[in-house]
């Protein structure tokens, strides 16, 4: 019998939502209450003028529905790598309408990966302020697993052989290591970003119910933190032509700390200014690496 992942009608061209939403000073504020990340720019003057979008708040802007292309059976789930364009900053007050289509539908190690890209233009004049690819990961084998109660990710995988680095991201040349930004993500921590309503990211039941032994944080918190890394690193570089490509290897579960850190490899001519490329990730207190991807930004 196949499963329900293997028979969900999401296919390469899918057309989804197109949405609009005004980002007032109080959708930037409560970014910053969720996330900790209190920038100044995001309330005050900015090299843009206005307070400025945070970089991360476009991925989940309220109001933006996120899960309209899953399959009904999403026991297993996980966030697997995401893909960032930035082109021009979003300013408070900016009214974006932003619209997504499924661009990428593949398989690999037993689970299916579906990818939509979402674009977003300011309403205004028409520029594109973002585009980004969002890579989620759902078990070909969902059901089954799901009948027999089968952890679907255990805790003591990300100490096994084949899915530790010989090499960990801050090794090899560069030419600066910055950073770190630490968070301690508590039960408190999960409720503010993802919100009371039980699910897996906030909840133990449900978290259970999907086949996770604890609460799995957010993906899109750590991803928040290397944010935070960038723009404090790279400032307007970051808003205007900034790169972003990551993968989440393994999981943070509540109660971790978790600390962005990056390493600069390179500077290169960009006409007349230059190109910073880096290697970006987030680490547990034992090393653990939950993100590895790189970064680049012009300054």
């Amino acid at each position: 019998m196949a499963s329900q992942t293997e028979t969900k009608n999401t296919f390469v061209g899918m057309q989804l939502e197109t949405t609009r939403q005004t980002i007032s000073q109080d959708v930037i504020n409560d970014y910053v209450q969720r996330t900790g990340d209190n920038h100044p720019w995001y309330t005050g003057e900015s090299p843009f003028g206005k307070p400025v979008v945070p970089a991360m708040l476009t991925y989940n802007w309220p109001g933006h529905p996120n899960t309209t292309w899953y399959p009904e059976n999403i026991y297993g789930n996980l966030h697997a790598r995401h893909e960032f364009e930035w082109y021009q900053p979003a300013l408070a007050g900016d009214t974006l309408i932003g619209h997504r289509v499924i661009v990428d539908r593949y398989e690999k190690r037993g689970r299916v990966y579906l990818v939509p890209e979402l674009t977003i233009v300011r309403e205004s004049d028409g520029a594109i302020i973002l585009k980004q690819r969002h890579h989620q990961s759902f078990l070909l084998e969902g059901e089954s697993l799901q009948e027999t109660k089968t952890v679907a990710v255990d805790k003591s995988r990300e100490q096994e052989a084949t899915r530790t680095r010989s090499s960990h991201p801050s090794d090899g040349e560069s030419l600066e290591i910055f950073g770190p930004v630490t968070k301690f993500v508590d039960k408190a921590v999960a409720d503010q970003y993802s919100g009371l309503k039980p699910n897996y990211h906030n909840d133990l039941e449900a978290a259970s119910d999907l086949g996770f032994p604890d609460i799995v944080v957010q993906g899109t918190l750590s991803l928040s933190y290397i944010c935070e890394l960038l723009t404090k690193r790279f400032g307007a570089g970051l808003f205007v032509g900034g790169r972003l490509d990551i993968k989440f290897v393994n999981v943070l579960w509540v109660g971790e700390n978790i600390s962005a850190k990056g390493a600069l490899r390179e500077l290169a001519r960009e006409g007349g200014k230059e190109r910073a490329q880096t290697t970006v990730w987030t680490e547990k207190d034992d090393g653990t690496v939950t993100i590895v991807g790189q970064a680049s930004a012009v300054i």
